[in-house]
């Protein structure tokens, strides 16, 4: 009975690998889970995670596990961590959304907020592309309002400078 009781709290939480793709398919994700240094492998594990967040770890992320009651049959991953993708020397209080390609939206502790893009960066409002940014340029698809008036120098299509003071335009060269 003691040893029964045993191998049910050695079941019940433990730390393992992701060993294949995660489906994600269904309403749930699954994937396979290594534990045990490969002992033990579990196919078809749910994987849960916090609520308006998903996100599907490379394989080989570290998991950790829960068996309900013990049962070693029942398990589910409640937690992912990837060293080779993790960010790093994030100060107190801050927080960045990443994925395995190094992009990213960092929330800097009261100073800025900072999106990292291999390519463009897309703003889409109901399927719409609204906003882009590629190379260093800002691409407006659609009417661009500013309800203190714009001031600054700009160049239309043909070469011209239009320069605009508080919303007037005041030089055309």
């Amino acid at each position: 009975m003691i040893r029964h009781l045993e191998q049910r709290v050695q079941h019940l939480v433990k730390s393992g690998t992701i060993s294949n793709t995660i489906k994600t398919q269904g309403t749930i994700p699954t994937c396979q889970v290594s534990t045990f240094q490969n002992q033990e492998v579990h196919n078809d594990r749910p994987m849960y995670g916090h609520w308006g967040f998903t996100s599907v770890p490379p394989t080989g992320s570290q998991c950790m596990t829960l068996s309900g009651y013990g049962l070693n049959n029942n398990k589910f991953i409640f937690s992912t961590h990837d060293i080779n993708t993790h960010p790093q020397n994030l100060k107190e209080g801050e927080v960045k959304v990443y994925d395995s390609k190094k992009q990213g939206i960092y929330l800097q502790e009261g100073t800025s907020i900072n999106i990292d893009a291999n390519n463009i960066i897309r703003i889409t409002v109901n399927g719409k592309e609204v906003v882009s940014v590629k190379e260093g340029s800002v691409y407006v698809q659609g009417n661009l309002l500013v309800s203190n008036g714009a001031s600054g120098t700009f160049s239309d299509q043909s070469g011209k400078v239009i320069t605009v003071q508080s919303g007037i335009i005041t030089n055309i060269s």
